[in-house]
């Protein structure tokens, strides 16, 4: 399957077969479906957690990673069908986007820093 180019109308058909690729058990056809899955949509999802919570690059970097970790992405993604006309992209970010934004923030913790020179507290 040949690289989508950026924003073109794709059919449900050509998108349903490039997320079932992306799962796909034969190594050679899920590596180069994710590669052009992440090729067209990682813009979408990298920018995502800074357009609607308004966070920083480096907070969009790790939600970029925990969406694709374990496979979180692709398995919520393996539910879309197009139903109603729905644009792939508005499925995305609207329903898995949003929803893995979610579940992101609430495993999110700040961790206190404290310099290795800093006097210790009894």
């Amino acid at each position: 399957m040949g690289v989508i180019a950026e924003h073109a109308p794709v059919s449900v058909h050509e998108v349903t077969r490039l997320l079932t690729d992306c799962l796909s058990d034969d190594p050679h056809t899920r590596q180069a479906a994710r590669r052009t899955f992440q090729a067209e949509y990682s813009t979408v999802i990298y920018h995502f957690p800074i357009k609607i919570g308004g966070l920083s690059e480096e907070d969009a970097g790790d939600f970029y990673l925990y969406v694709f970790e374990h496979d979180r992405l692709f398995q919520r993604l393996r539910t879309f069908q197009g139903r109603n006309h729905i644009h792939f992209r508005t499925f995305l970010s609207y329903y898995v986007l949003k929803t893995l934004f979610l579940e992101w923030l609430r495993t999110r913790r700040d961790i206190e820093t404290v310099s290795l020179e800093a006097p210790l507290h009894d």
